[in-house]
C-alpha cells in the first residue's frame, strides 16, 4: 500500500513538471534559430468602467442614456433679415365667437402667439404646415380665454415646440390647466412671462408690460401677457385681452412704452376692451390697429358692436387708421431696413 502511494506521487510530480516546461497544454515553447526561448509579451487593456443600465423586467443589461442638455432657442442669427408678423383670421364662423392668433417670423425663428379658438385651430395649423414650420420655437399663451388657447391643442399636436411662455396663472380652468400641462410635457423649456422680462430674439426686442408680478387682478383678461415688440423702426404693442384695469395700470406706469407705432387692439376690439380706451389712444399714440375677430355681423352677443371705437379712433384728435382681419383676412406687417409696411396679406 505505501508502496502504491509512493508511485502516484512520483506520477504527479512528474507530470507537473514537465508539464510547465513544456508551456500550456503541453506545447513546448516557441524558439528562435539561436534555440533560446522567445520572449513572449502579454498586452492587458486598460479597463474601462461602462455605465450600463439593467432592464427590471427581463435583466437585460442596457447602455444609459445621456441627459439632453437644453442650451436654449436655436436659430440662425440674422438681425438684419426681414421680419413679418401676421394676424390670422381665427373667427369660429359656425359659432360667431372671436379668435386671435399671432404668427412672428424672421430667418429661421419663429413664434406663434396664441392660436384662437379650438374650432378654427385647422386654420392656424394649415397657415404653419404650407409655409413649411417644422417647429415653434417661442409658442405663448397670452391668457386663459379659450378663444386665444382652444388652439393651441392641435398646435401641440402638429409642432415640436422649443420654448413655451404663459402668465403663470391656470384661473381655475381645467381645460386651460389641461393645455398648459400639455404645452409644459411638449416644450424643451418653460418660462412664467411677467412685468419686467425683456429678451433679444433674432434682432427683435420684446418686454413684457403686462401681468404683474404680484397684486394681480385675479382676471383673465386684466392678467394677460402684454409685450411690447421692436425691432428696427417697428414699435408694435400686443394687449391681447386687457380691459380697463390693466390699461389704466400701463397708462400710469409706462407711458413711454406704450408709445408705439401699431397696438393690437385690446379684447377683439370690442365689449369692455375698448370701452373706455380714449385715455390709452391719448398716452399710445398709434398710427395703426389690427381688430381681430368675428365681425359684427357674425357675433352672436346681442349689443356687441365696434362703431364706438371705430368712431373714436377717426376723430381729428386720434386719425388712427385701422384694419380687421375677419374683413380683410390676414393683415401683415413686414419690416426691413428701408423700413415697414402694413396690410392685407
Amino acid at each position: 500500500m505505501g508502496k502504491t502511494i509512493t508511485i502516484v506521487f512520483l506520477l504527479v510530480v512528474f507530470v507537473f513538471v514537465f508539464g510547465c516546461i513544456n508551456g500550456e497544454n503541453g506545447q513546448p515553447p516557441e524558439e528562435n534559430e539561436t534555440g533560446n526561448i522567445t520572449n513572449i509579451t502579454v498586452i492587458i487593456e486598460e479597463e474601462q468602467n461602462v455605465s450600463i443600465g439593467v432592464n427590471e423586467s427581463d435583466g437585460e443589461e442596457i447602455p444609459e442614456e445621456e441627459e439632453e442638455i437644453w442650451e436654449g432657442i436655436e436659430y440662425s442669427y440674422e438681425p438684419n433679415a426681414t421680419l413679418g408678423v401676421y394676424f390670422l383670421d381665427t373667427c369660429d364662423y359656425g359659432t360667431g365667437e372671436h379668435g386671435a392668433a399671432i404668427f412672428i417670423k424672421k430667418g429661421d425663428l419663429d413664434i406663434l402667439v396664441d392660436a384662437g379658438p379650438a374650432a378654427s385651430a385647422g386654420k392656424v395649423v394649415d397657415y404653419l404646415k404650407l409655409r413649411n414650420i417644422d417647429d415653434i420655437d417661442v409658442l405663448i399663451s397670452t391668457c386663459a380665454d379659450y378663444r386665444r388657447y382652444g388652439g393651441l391643442d392641435d398646435v401641440l399636436d402638429e409642432f415640436e415646440v422649443e420654448e413655451f411662455w404663459w402668465g403663470g396663472e391656470k384661473m381655475q380652468d381645467p381645460e386651460y390647466g389641461r393645455i398648459i400641462d400639455k404645452a409644459t410635457a411638449k416644450a424643451k423649456s418653460v418660462r412664467v412671462v411677467e412685468r419686467g422680462y425683456e429678451t433679444e430674439l433674432n434682432g427683435i426686442d420684446i418686454d413684457a408690460l403686462n401681468p404683474k408680478m404680484r397684486d394681480r387682478f385675479d382676471d383673465i383678461n386684466n392678467d394677460a401677457i402684454v409685450l411690447r415688440v421692436d425691432d428696427r423702426n417697428l414699435t408694435l404693442l400686443l394687449m391681447s385681452n386687457i380691459q380697463t384695469g390693466a390699461q389704466g395700470d400701463l397708462v400710469s406706469e409706462f407711458p413711454d412704452e406704450i408709445k408705439v407705432e401699431i397696438i393690437e387692439a385690446p379684447y377683439y376690439g370690442v365689449g369692455a376692451g375698448t370701452a373706455f380706451i380714449a385715455l390709452f389712444l391719448q398716452e399710445s399714440m398709434p398710427k395703426y390697429v389690427v381688430i381681430e375677430g368675428c365681425s359684427d355681423e357674425t357675433m352672436e352677443v346681442e349689443g356687441s358692436t365696434r362703431l364706438p371705437f371705430k368712431r373714436l379712433m377717426e376723430q381729428e384728435q386720434y386719425e388712427v387708421d385701422y384694419f380687421e382681419t375677419y374683413k380683410q383676412g390676414t393683415i401683415r406687417i413686414t419690416v426691413d431696413e428701408m423700413g415697414y409696411s402694413i396690410g392685407p396679406g
